[in-house]
């Protein structure tokens, strides 16, 4: 423990050593997409952002939905083309707003945190 001194007052604060335990582990995509773990759930909810995607969007053929999963967490990729991303997300993100909260209380029922990604287009 180490002590610091404001002021009339000592502030006792504890250093944690790095252990195995506490210490963060970066982790990519790419080791995810290699060892994908089915899960019910995670592929139920990747047909339902699929379907939902489709009927909102003009171009329904071209739209592909792909996931990869993490500790607790699945992250979907909705691919859709340039023309058809003014849809998905509509009037000031409402759509995708409104589908990345149904995605996230189907999620959360099982204890898994979903993070819907969609392509950015630059101007």
């Amino acid at each position: 423990m180490t002590d610091v001194e404001t002021k009339n007052k000592t502030i006792i604060t504890r250093v944690r050593k790095p252990t195995a335990k506490n210490t963060p582990q970066e982790e990519t995509p790419s080791e995810h997409a290699k060892t994908q773990v089915h899960c019910p759930i995670r592929e139920n909810l990747r047909m339902y952002l699929e379907q939902t995607v489709k009927q909102i969007t003009s171009t329904p053929e071209q739209i592909q939905v792909s996931y990869w999963v993490g500790p607790n967490t699945t992250v979907y990729n909705i691919n859709v083309p340039r023309e058809s991303i003014g849809q998905l997300l509509g009037s000031k993100g409402k759509n995708i707003n409104g589908i990345r909260s149904l995605a996230a209380a189907m999620g959360a029922l099982k204890g898994i945190r979903v993070i819907i990604e969609i392509p950015y287009f630059p101007k």
